[in-house]
């Protein structure tokens, strides 16, 4: 694009835009016409020599004020390089067309005097490139309304120009009774009718008579009240840009382009995450997950930077940040499911675990003999010493518990080293270890209880022998008594003897 003509459109700033455009074959009055419905005869450069005028696409520095949908907008006139030139092939015809009916709301097609196979063919290459154009996900193309345009028509039409375009020229021909090579032709000529009507979808046909009766010359030089009106009105009411969807600005334009290169990036973006996070699924821990979740994402973001570079202005960085704010939420869910599937399968390991060291508490509890615990903490001839019997006999089921519950989680498939196995371990060896503080209370009791009997006993029997030997001591002092009155008598007795 020259640097005019981009001065010209960046002046244009937000203003709705209708574009119309024209293609059609070389020396047919193209240029003519433009220069009638913009009311501009020296808009674009017309001859009557045989050498073409136009070259490209060139683009009438001048914008029409219309009011198209209820809503103030610019029409700009657009002029294409005529095909079927000697200057030009018919694939550098059929791009500039293309090229013409991207960046258009209408695209007129000039056909001299009547619809032919000539034009079909023109109009199916032009469908062509605007269909692979169109069906790319990475640009934002749209398909213009087609009009194509009879002119210098003298015939008449059975109905309206639109209706002989669609029975006769686009619709299927009858394949019925038709030899093979024949019916070859025809399959061929109905795909091309086929897809023209599928890619140029909006289209209609209008047919303008003579417009002046003389030479080219004087039609180069006549004004408008020396045309033919019917001409002009004709003209003037074919281009109608009064239709949904036609009218666009630089500004939609661009955002279409932005939006586009976002949509792109985003898919960049979804490859490269999908690529970074492929083990998330197999991830054993939620920490773990979130931390590849969050080194995926910082990849897609690098990928969707560089896909998205032609985002510039603050405009296109909001649309930009947007559009990553959309991505990321759309692939959280992801790692939001993993996160409840690690969850979930935690969950269910913790209750299997919990279940085996409950199975294991149980087992143990089982194994150990309380009874001949607390008859052997009786039968200690001290508490220290049952005491000494409790802590034995505890630090060995202990023991045996911690086996028990490693055997389980073995079973099982679980770590030793797991946090939910030590918290379930302590849990269960309290519980334990409480179940056996009652049979060591019990125990001391016993114990306790035996030696105060025994004691009980041993006092019992010592004042039993202290009440036998004050009894004999009593009886040995009566005697001794009862001797010493008995020899006072013999002494007297003697007394008196000797007396």
């Amino acid at each position: 694009m020259c640097p005019k003509a981009a001065a010209f459109l960046e002046a244009q700033g937000s203003t709705r835009l209708a574009v119309v455009s024209i293609a059609g074959d070389t020396r047919c009055g193209k240029s003519y016409l433009l220069n009638r419905l913009a009311k501009t005869p020296n808009g674009f450069g017309v001859s009557s020599l045989s050498d073409p005028c136009t070259h490209g696409l060139w683009l009438l520095p001048r914008a029409v004020q219309s009011s198209a949908s209820g809503e103030d907008c610019a029409v700009l006139f657009l002029d294409s390089e005529g095909t079927a030139s000697f200057e030009t092939t018919t694939q550098v015809s059929s791009a500039l067309v293309s090229l013409a009916g991207l960046i258009s709301s209408v695209l007129l097609v000039n056909q001299m005097l009547a619809i032919n196979s000539h034009c079909i063919s023109g109009l199916f290459n032009a469908a062509c490139i605007l269909q692979s154009l169109c069906s790319d996900e990475s640009t934002a193309c749209s398909v213009p309304h087609l009009l194509l345009v009879i002119r210098d028509h003298r015939l008449s039409f059975e109905g309206s120009p639109t209706t002989e375009l669609e029975t006769k020229h686009l619709a299927d021909m009858d394949l019925r009774g038709a030899a093979p090579a024949e019916m070859s032709a025809r399959m061929a000529a109905n795909a091309t009718r086929g897809l023209i009507k599928s890619v140029l979808n909006c289209r209609s046909c209008c047919a303008l008579t003579t417009p002046h009766a003389g030479n080219g010359r004087a039609i180069q030089n006549a004004g408008d009240n020396e045309l033919s009106q019917e001409f002009l009105q004709a003209a003037i009411a074919a281009v109608n840009i009064d239709r949904d969807g036609l009218i666009r600005s630089l500004g939609s334009v661009w955002r279409s382009v932005i939006a586009a290169e976002l949509d792109k990036a985003k898919v960049a973006a979804a490859s490269c995450y999908s690529a970074a996070a492929e083990g998330l699924g197999s991830c054993s821990s939620v920490e773990e997950a979130e931390a590849l979740h969050k080194e995926a994402l910082s990849s897609a973001l690098c990928m969707f930077n560089t896909a998205a570079s032609s985002c510039s202005t603050d405009d296109d960085q909001r649309e930009k940040l947007a559009a990553w704010v959309s991505f990321a939420a759309g692939v959280k869910p992801s790692l939001q499911l993993v996160c409840e599937r690690i969850m979930r399968r935690e969950a269910e390991a913790a209750l299997a675990l919990r279940d085996c060291v409950q199975q294991a508490k149980a087992c143990v509890l089982e194994e150990v003999d309380l009874q001949e615990l607390l008859q052997a903490m009786a039968g200690c001839g001290s508490t220290d010493a049952a005491g000494d019997v409790f802590e034995a006999k505890h630090a060995a089921t202990m023991s045996v518990l911690e086996g028990a519950i490693a055997a389980a989680a073995a079973d099982i498939n679980t770590a030793s080293n797991n946090p939910t196995l030590a918290d379930l371990s302590a849990v269960a060896q309290a519980e334990l270890a409480a179940a056996m503080a009652a049979a060591r209370t019990a125990g001391l009791q016993a114990c306790e209880g035996r030696l105060a009997a025994a004691a009980h006993a041993q006092l019992q029997q010592g004042l039993q022998a202290k009440e036998a030997a004050i009894q004999s001591y009593k009886q040995g002092t009566q005697e001794l008594e009862d001797f010493c009155n008995a020899l006072d008598g013999l002494r007297e007795a003697h007394q008196d003897v000797l007396a």
